[in-house]
């Protein structure tokens, strides 16, 4: 998604700059500017920075913590600090905000057109998401070929589960035989699995609900009800650990919390109120601190503690979206955005690199973190 404007536009205040200043050139370097003002029901979805810097900012604790992590795991103590123990629940977000960019999407093109091609739908994903996804895969297979020491054989079963979208269900039937699969260099891509799920589910859904007279109200009755069945799944599954982080009937409920996000910006309208710039500051806060000092498995997390994380996601998203606010600001930096736009790539191949740089393979201990 896209934009361009033949006008300068400040940031801070939404009104035209002089074209050319030292100031307007020194804020295009360190700040991605929206090209129009999100606001009032829309017939397209505008391309809003903040967005993408969202997800730059969740890159940072899912580096920090497996390449502080992987140091640890080879026999014996570790002195080093393992950094970003709550990165788990980067994805969270990352479900969240798919979640309303593709409601979002799907609503606007039903409100326009009267209908939703699902052929470029699932045409647009297959393009955006396969490519990068076939190319890790191969890698994995091919690289202990040529590096043993990398990993163990990659087992056709795992390249299939990452492919066509069953990962997370793979990971979970793993668990009690053959756990260390689970931790493969693929095992990335359980969050994906999840989100593709959704999206064949959140398929039916909206077609189903776009062929009654009063679709959109059928919708939402639709989405409370998959989130309130996700919700009561999280409160009453209790099976393994895998079982319960990984199982898309209990992540749900966090893809669904976009999802009526989406509904209601295309019923409202675009968040407008400052008084969401500080909800947008405090949701941060606590992210921040979940990353730092919570890890998935505190008995809260899975005992109810997803649907606080899916209300702190929604906190951020909607104190980012509102025009000229500061925390919209700080997600419209230049160095943000730029990585939330690589976001995907850096998700998948981030934890194969890790572990074929360990310290048992180069030899290099790197300086300690403490």
């Amino acid at each position: 998604m896209s934009s361009s404007t033949s006008e300068s536009t400040d940031l801070s205040t939404g009104n035209p700059g002089a074209a050319g200043t030292f100031g307007e050139r020194l804020q295009s370097m360190w700040f991605v500017e929206s090209a129009e003002r999100p606001q009032g029901v829309t017939t397209r979805f505008p391309y809003v920075p903040a967005l993408d810097g969202i997800r730059g900012l969740l890159v940072f604790p899912v580096l920090l913590f497996h390449f502080t992590l992987i140091g640890c795991t080879q026999g014996g103590g570790c002195s080093a600090t393992i950094l970003a123990p709550g990165s788990f629940f980067a994805p969270s977000m990352f479900f969240t905000l798919s979640g309303f960019l593709i409601t979002s999407l799907l609503l606007i093109e039903r409100g326009g057109k009267g209908r939703v091609d699902w052929l470029a739908f699932w045409s647009r994903r297959f393009r955006r998401l396969l490519p990068a996804s076939v190319v890790v895969v191969l890698v994995c297979a091919a690289l202990p070929h040529m590096w043993p020491a990398a990993w163990g054989r990659l087992f056709p079963s795992d390249a299939l589960a990452a492919l066509f979208s069953f990962r997370n269900w793979q990971a979970i039937s793993l668990e009690t035989t053959q756990g260390l699969r689970t931790v493969g260099p693929l095992s990335p891509y359980w969050s994906l699995a999840i989100e593709e799920q959704f999206y064949l589910g959140l398929s039916i859904v909206v077609g189903v609900a776009m062929l009654a007279r009063s679709w959109r109200t059928t919708l939402t009755v639709a989405l409370a009800a998959t989130g309130a069945a996700s919700i009561f799944a999280m409160l009453v599954v209790h099976g393994t650990p895998n079982r319960e982080l990984f199982g898309t009937d209990i992540r749900a409920a966090e893809v669904v919390a976009g999802c009526l996000l989406a509904v209601a910006v295309q019923k409202w309208g675009w968040p407008q109120s400052r008084w969401f710039v500080p909800l947008g500051w405090i949701g941060l806060a606590g992210t921040v601190i979940l990353w730092g000092w919570v890890s998935e498995h505190d008995p809260w997390v899975l005992n109810g503690g997803l649907i606080l994380i899916a209300v702190l996601n929604l906190m951020i998203i909607v104190g980012a979206s509102v025009w000229g606010g500061s925390i919209g600001r700080f997600f419209c930096s230049r160095p943000l955005v730029e990585i939330g736009k690589l976001s995907y790539p850096l998700y998948l191949v981030h934890w194969p690199v890790a572990l074929a740089t360990m310290p048992v393979h180069t030899g290099l201990d790197g300086w300690p973190l403490t």
